[in-house]
């Protein structure tokens, strides 16, 4: 990587090129999630559809929205139906997978159009690797980003509760590797004279939290307890909070929004509802936020990333693999893959490797 290229100066596209680079990426994370889970690419996608047919559905056609919605219905109702007859499960479960299943469909499209419209748009450098011509993507992280935080960050900083929505301010010039790949993810200090690869942390200057910029493959929570007490942020949440200060992401995407009715500052979860998906995490979440007096204050819905594959290599941690939520849509939404035996990314019939074991209290 040159240093002109993480200086911003890394070509010009047309949107056809930027969709050519999109379709290319889309496909090289497919296939390792295909190759990782000893499937096909076509067991990811709609039955009886390529990739190229699928990343060409009309977003704007509520119509299509509907069919691949029904699809993703019909392959839950096929992965429940022996865990229904045995009455492991409810019908609402296989429901609540569905539409996890028709959310993650969506994510593969919402990263295709992120990349087109940060190419054209220049929100981005594009280069290929030099070596396995792959597409790599860098931008300048804002001095200013827009964050949320839980409720139990705010509770530690001292920080009115209501107050989960922050502008941080990051010390320095620094270029992130957005949309991974087989090894993600880069981070880079840029000066006037050097470009130096960050492994460790960068810190902001109001000291709110650190950057861990793990370069190790993510094997499991175990990773993450060397950091307890500590104030950090793994770097796929930094890439989720980037993304959303560049006005990417699934909240961000304008046909997605339409489809789903929202308004204003509103995102996917709270239109869908975690409290629906788990009736019983519901009940105990609101019985601790009762306990503490915080039943009527507002909540952070996007402080966390759902990993919608896995986290056992870094190449998972990209964002079509993630989805930005709060960490009780998080937990339930795991709650629901755990009950069907699936985690289901599209129509993928793969298991969960590696993560948190989910406790029996949810917070």
């Amino acid at each position: 990587v040159r240093s002109d290229d993480l200086h911003g100066n890394a070509g010009e596209f047309s949107e056809e090129d930027a969709a050519a680079m999109a379709g290319e990426k889309v496909e090289e994370m497919l296939t390792l999630l295909a190759k990782d889970a000893k499937i096909s690419v076509d067991d990811i996608l709609p039955p009886c559809m390529t990739l190229e047919e699928f990343l060409k559905i009309d977003r704007k056609d509520k119509d299509a929205m509907n069919r691949l919605r029904g699809l993703a219905m019909e392959e839950a109702e096929k992965k429940g139906e022996p865990l229904l007859d045995a009455e492991a499960i409810g019908q609402e479960d296989i429901k609540r997978f569905g539409e996890l299943s028709f959310l993650t469909c969506l994510q593969i499209l919402i990263y295709h159009d992120d990349i087109v419209d940060s190419v054209v748009k220049k929100k981005v450098g594009a280069i290929r690797h030099p070596t396995s011509r792959k597409w790599l993507f860098f931008a300048h992280i804002p001095n200013e980003l827009i964050a949320q935080f839980c409720i139990g960050s705010i509770v530690i900083e001292g920080l009115d509760l209501e107050d989960f929505e922050r502008m941080i301010h990051i010390k320095g010039k620094y270029v992130i590797q957005l949309f991974g790949g087989e090894e993600y993810i880069r981070l880079y200090r840029v000066t006037e004279t050097s470009i130096e690869r960050m492994h460790f942390h960068v810190t902001t200057c109001d000291n709110l939290f650190k950057f861990v910029c793990t370069t190790q493959r993510d094997k499991s929570y175990e990773s993450e307890k060397k950091y307890a007490g500590e104030k950090h942020w793994s770097l796929h949440r930094l890439e989720q909070v980037v993304l959303f200060n560049l006005d990417l992401g699934m909240n961000k995407r304008e046909w997605f929004r339409d489809y789903f009715g929202l308004k204003g500052s509103e995102t996917f979860e709270e239109k869908l509802n975690y409290y629906k998906y788990d009736p019983d995490a519901a009940k105990s979440r609101r019985a601790r936020l009762k306990l503490k007096g915080w039943e009527n204050v507002s909540q952070a819905v996007q402080c966390d990333v759902d990993h919608l594959i896995g986290r056992m290599h870094m190449w998972m941690n990209a964002s079509i693999f993630g989805m930005p939520c709060s960490h009780s849509w998080n937990q339930c939404m795991g709650k629901v893959r755990q009950r069907m035996g699936c985690w289901g990314f599209a129509f993928a019939n793969i298991k969960y490797n590696g993560g948190i074991e989910f406790p029996s209290m949810y917070l």
